[in-house]
């Protein structure tokens, strides 16, 4: 049994596209936006609390430093 290259490359053209085309891969697609846009503001949270932990180590070192003058 022969199988022509053109329809064997047009079945494989179809499939794909419906599977691009259907409800499960734009719901796939939606959901994937969604978490890299909760990733950055994980991020923007994490750094934020680096920040304040810097802060409140820095005021006893700089109250330290101030009382020594």
């Amino acid at each position: 049994m022969e199988y022509d290259p053109d329809e064997v490359k047009q079945i494989f053209y179809d499939y794909e596209s419906h599977v691009e085309n259907s409800k499960a891969t734009q719901v796939g697609n939606a959901l994937e936006g969604a978490g890299e846009a909760r990733q950055g503001c994980g991020e923007a949270l994490s750094n934020l609390g680096y920040l304040i932990i810097i802060i409140l180590l820095l005021i006893p070192l700089l109250n330290f430093i101030f009382s020594l003058m």
